[in-house]
């Protein structure tokens, strides 16, 4: 839309940028254009003749401030100069700014461009002094907002010299105002290094143009939050900066606290192995941060993984119900302060499994939904660790001692119970109430808590009444160390007993301090419950006294021989005095020589491989004799497996094996008597049965023959006896003959001898047996084995059901070693009678008319070739015989 036309004046719209919009004919003519041209995208900034002298920021500034008229020199078409009054007119619309120019008046024909020039100047320093006007009120409305600000505000110049300061910074530094005006840091007298740090971050503004932010630490030891803002001249030059300055002093302590708490924090996690987890139960999300993230052996850096995956992938399957337990837990309880504390064993990505201690916290809403559960998780690998091998050091003692008295077997488990620490706890004495104030602690020690006492207050009548009698003389001359020492920082220290209200005694160690200050003296310390520590004292002392007077050998060896501790007893066997050092003496000094080898080669192995050895040795006295022993070695290990000593009982078996001789020489001239007697009966017991065979077809009277039957029975039972004892001597006097095993045709040959007996009828024999290659043994005393039991399971079947006799033969779990069991579903054997069935002549029930020498002839068989035997029995329900035999 064309602008109007008013007489003698042009008109001039641009907008933000500077561009002509609109302008009228007048204002054209005037510059020898025609409208259109000016249209065509023509800036004001191209016709005027200083470009730089008035911008339209400019022109937009003097509007603000009202400034009206400029003065403004456009050169025209034919670059003549044209010098018009601007003035100003109110926006035609938004970003539209409209000038109304007019000529000036005519000037004499001798006027020159100078002339031009220096009206021009004239009327920009007349605008310059209403600038400085302005802006002498804004820097007077500035100073006055500057003295109220609790923040110290300055300005500076390009030469960073002080233009403005604020009182605030007299309470920072000790200079007055008047110091800092026109002045830089260094001339001030600020150090280098300060001055240098200002310079450069002043500089940076400068230069840049923009803002800066940083803390600075003034020379006195306070911290600023400096602010850095740049102010700028129309020509968008950095003129002059103004800073505000904070104090942060007390932030940065708070800071810097908070890092040190932080990292005390972060270490301790380190040094407990803590680690703290938080799981979103609606995102079913465990968040990782560093600590659990090496827990479980994560080493790349996820910041989630899924409650899922950490159930599947990491919680082993055995611990599934005791978190199972917990999260019902939990669901049935929905409160804030719910806790709970669990430990479980976790599979790390590495494949170790380590053991974890864990807290766990609800966050629950309003509503009762649960939110999150977080908490901390400890590694306690090394703790379950420590916990096993205490319980391997007490299961080794036990299995030292477990020979020896019921009386040391007490003494070593109160001995471990007294491995506990003693509580510890803390007292101060008010002397104006006359009353020690004491931690929960020392109120368990003296057998009352908070509730009976009323708070954690004892009167001093009663701390002294409750001191044993016989230390209430040392109680008080310790009272009266402290009462009189010189010293202000002065400690002493007693033990002493003292009566509980329920009649114990305790033993206590008592810490006392002072500490002196101008105005009181203050009495306080510690004290300690060492009851325990005195009991197992007193305990250890008993077992040391044990071992000391027990006619038994007990010594200490290390891997390589070396003897680590002997008691008196063995001092003594070996005649080494009280004196004499141990080092240099070994395990293999004090066997027989031909023993040594067997010794280390034998014994040892086999307690390294199963953890003890026991048998029988010999040992040289100290005067040249060799003793017969028996003898327990322990091999004691490290967690890793590997041997670190070996402890050993020894017992004097001198007369046990005089009265052995003797028993074996007994035996056996009883074994040979036993043999050529039933050798010799054999004869007439075979004439008397033919004899018995002559009278049925020589007498008729029916009576007699009664008679007879009843006589010839008990030849048949004598018989069966000698022929028993024969059968019995021959297994003890003979010589194995060791021979590949085939149990099927041994079973098959069991089987038509069982079938000669009357009593198998009806008896269902069944058989499992797997094929055993490389089997040694005796192969007829596997049979009289076999034989053996079957016949004892018929002789004793139950005739209410379909009797059956089982065999199995299988190898067994240990190496070149088979388990043979019968088993049947006879009348069994009760448990009061089991321990007898292996005695000679011993019958279970009456119903037995067999000698009593079937399972003392089975026994003495096992023995002969290794084995042996084991009885599981259910009365009316069966007997299952179990034999484990080795291969020779």
């Amino acid at each position: 839309m064309p602008l109007p036309e008013e007489k003698g004046r042009g008109l001039l719209q641009l907008n933000s940028c500077g561009e002509i919009l609109n302008v009228n004919e007048t204002l054209s003519s005037w510059l020898g254009y025609e409208p259109q041209e000016l249209l065509r995208g023509v800036a004001l900034q191209e016709i005027l003749q200083d470009p730089s002298a008035f911008t339209c920021q400019y022109l937009q500034e003097g509007q603000t401030t009202d400034l009206s008229e400029h003065t403004l020199l456009l050169r025209a078409k034919d670059k003549t100069i044209v010098k018009l009054q601007a003035t100003f007119k109110e926006q035609a619309r938004q970003g539209v700014l409209q000038l109304v120019l007019r000529p000036f008046p005519a000037l004499p024909q001798e006027s020159s461009f100078y002339q031009i020039e220096l009206d021009h100047l004239k009327q920009e320093n007349k605008g310059l002094k209403q600038v400085q006007r302005v802006l002498r009120r804004s820097m007077e409305k500035f100073r006055v907002l500057a003295e109220y600000s609790p923040d110290v505000i300055m300005q500076f110049d390009r030469q960073h010299r002080h233009l403005f300061v604020n009182t605030q910074v007299e309470n920072f530094l000790a200079y007055r105002v008047e110091d800092f005006l026109g002045k830089t840091h260094e001339e001030i007298g600020f150090p280098s290094y300060f001055s240098s740090i200002c310079h450069n971050a002043l500089e940076q503004v400068f230069t840049t143009g923009e803002r800066l932010r940083l803390e600075l630490e003034l020379p006195n030891g306070i911290w600023l939050d400096w602010f850095l803002i740049p102010e700028f001249s129309p020509t968008r030059e950095v003129v002059t900066i103004v800073t505000n300055a904070r104090d942060i002093t007390e932030q940065k302590k708070t800071s810097h606290e908070l890092q040190k708490s932080q990292q005390k924090l972060k270490d301790a996690f380190e040094v407990t192995k803590l680690s703290s987890w938080e799981y979103g139960v609606r995102e079913d999300c465990l968040l990782l941060n560093e600590e659990l993230r090496d827990l479980l052996g994560i080493h790349e850096k996820p910041d989630l993984i899924s409650g899922k995956q950490f159930w599947e992938k990491f919680l082993l399957p055995e611990e599934h119900g005791k978190l199972l337990y917990i999260i019902r837990e939990a669901s049935e309880h929905k409160y804030n302060n719910f806790k709970e504390v669990t430990d479980y064993r976790i599979r790390r990505l590495d494949g170790d499994i380590i053991h974890v201690l864990s807290s766990i916290r609800l966050e629950v809403t309003a509503a009762g939904e649960v939110l999150r559960a977080f908490g901390t998780a400890q590694d306690i690998t090394q703790l379950r660790l420590t916990e096993q091998e205490l319980e391997e050091y007490r299961t080794g003692l036990e299995r030292l001692v477990e020979t020896r008295t019921l009386e040391l077997k007490k003494s070593e488990e109160k001995l471990a119970d007294a491995l506990r620490l003693a509580n510890l706890g803390t007292w101060e004495f008010d002397p104006v109430a006359e009353c020690f104030m004491v931690s929960d602690n020392v109120l368990e020690i003296f057998g009352t808590t908070r509730e009976i006492e009323g708070g954690n207050m004892i009167p001093i009548s009663r701390m002294r009444d409750s001191i044993y009698p016989d230390d209430q003389v040392k109680y008080l001359k310790s009272v009266e160390r402290v009462t009189h020492a010189v010293d202000d920082f002065f400690s002493d220290h007693l033990e002493l007993r003292i009566s509980r209200s329920d009649g114990e005694i305790r033993h206590l160690y008592v810490s006392i301090k002072i500490a002196k200050t101008r105005n009181f003296i203050k009495y306080y310390g510690t004290l300690q419950d060492i009851s325990t520590i005195r009991f197992t004292e007193h305990e250890k002392n008993r077992l040391t006294a044990i071992i000391e007077t027990t006619s038994d050998i007990v010594s200490i060896a290390g891997v390589d021989g070396r003897i680590q501790y002997l008691n008196k007893a063995g001092r003594e066997f070996f005649g080494i005095r009280n004196d004499e050092a141990l080092a240099q003496k070994t395990i293999f000094n004090l066997t027989s020589a031909r023993f040594t080898k067997v010794l280390s080669r034998k014994e040892l192995r086999h307690a390294d491989k199963w953890g003890t050895w026991s048998g029988q040795n010999r040992y040289v006295r100290h005067d040249g004799r060799e003793v017969h022993v028996s003898q327990v070695i322990v091999s004691h290990k490290s967690p890793e497996g590997q041997v670190q000593c070996y402890s050993a009982i020894l017992r004097d078996m001198s007369e046990q094996k005089k009265i052995e001789q003797d028993l074996i020489f007994k035996n056996n001239e009883l074994d040979t008597f036993i043999y050529r007697a039933s050798h010799d009966l054999r004869g007439p017991i075979a004439t008397m049965m033919g004899l018995n065979q002559i009278v049925k077809y020589e007498i008729e009277d029916a009576a007699a023959l009664k008679y007879f039957e009843l006589y010839n029975s008990q030849i048949l039972r004598l018989h069966n006896i000698t022929v028993s004892l024969i059968e019995l001597t021959k297994i003890k006097d003979r010589n194995c003959e060791i021979s590949t095993i085939d149990f099927r045709n041994i079973w098959s040959a069991v089987q038509t001898n069982i079938a000669k007996l009357s009593e198998s009828a009806g008896v269902m024999l069944q058989d499992c047996i797997e094929d055993l290659a490389d089997f040694r043994s005796d192969a007829h005393l596997i049979e009289i084995v076999l034989y053996n039991l079957v016949e004892n399971s018929i002789r004793y079947r139950r005739s209410e059901v379909e009797a059956f006799v089982r065999l199995e033969i299988q190898a067994s779990k240990e190496r070149d070693q088979v388990i043979i069991k019968v088993s049947d579903n006879g009348i069994g054997i009760d448990s009061q009678l089991q321990h007898k069935i292996y005695n000679m002549f011993f019958r279970g029930t009456d119903r037995s008319k067999g000698p009593g020498l079937g399972l003392y002839i089975l026994k003495n068989a096992v023995e002969k070739i290794g084995g042996r035997t084991t009885l599981y029995s259910v009365p009316y329900k069966g007997t299952t015989f179990k034999i484990e035999l080795p291969s020779l």
